[in-house]
């Protein structure tokens, strides 16, 4: 990737794990380590493209994700994704566990996920202990992961949350 993409990574990157954070172009300049005027030119681009909003707030205008936007959404999720497997997630997961599927559910299959937020997923396979700090920090979150043998032993909510989640791996066969 060219160093245009990298920039494009860090700044978006900012914007997925702070979606609600209004920040000022010199603060983000600080945090995504990006001058100012390349900033504000990349800025310009992603206001065209509506993955964020500029918002007026006296003096200097603040920078704000446009959370609603079906692309923001698309992006954050496949920038999610991307970093899952980038750091070795799903290798790691698929040597230990031998699973016939492995699905992203909740937040971070929708989209909707923050700083804060921890990462679910499903595993179709039989229960492991298995050690994963070191892929949560790398990806800077906690990983939840759930596995049974057969999806029927889950509860209808957590079943029809996970279908509706991103395959990662595999195939699930419903019936």
């Amino acid at each position: 990737m060219g160093q245009a993409n990298q920039k494009w990574d860090r700044i978006m990157s900012f914007f997925f794990n702070y979606p609600t954070l209004v920040i000022s172009i010199r603060q983000l300049a600080a945090k995504v380590k990006v001058p100012k005027s390349t900033l504000q030119r990349e800025l310009q681009g992603l206001i065209k493209e509506k993955l964020i909003m500029k918002i007026s707030q006296g003096y200097s205008p603040g920078y704000k994700a446009n959370e609603a936007n079906f692309w923001y959404k698309f992006h954050k999720r496949n920038f999610l994704i991307s970093q899952i497997y980038d750091c070795g997630l799903i290798d790691y997961l698929e040597a230990q566990f031998h699973p016939a599927v492995i699905m992203l559910f909740g937040s971070g299959a929708k989209g909707e996920y923050h700083h804060q937020s921890d990462l679910d997923i499903f595993l179709l396979a039989s229960e492991k202990d298995v050690k994963i700090q070191k892929y949560e920090k790398k990806l800077r979150r906690k990983i939840n992961y759930v596995t049974k043998e057969n999806y029927t032993q889950l509860s209808p909510e957590l079943f029809n949350n996970i279908i509706n989640g991103y395959k990662l791996s595999g195939y699930l066969k419903l019936r």
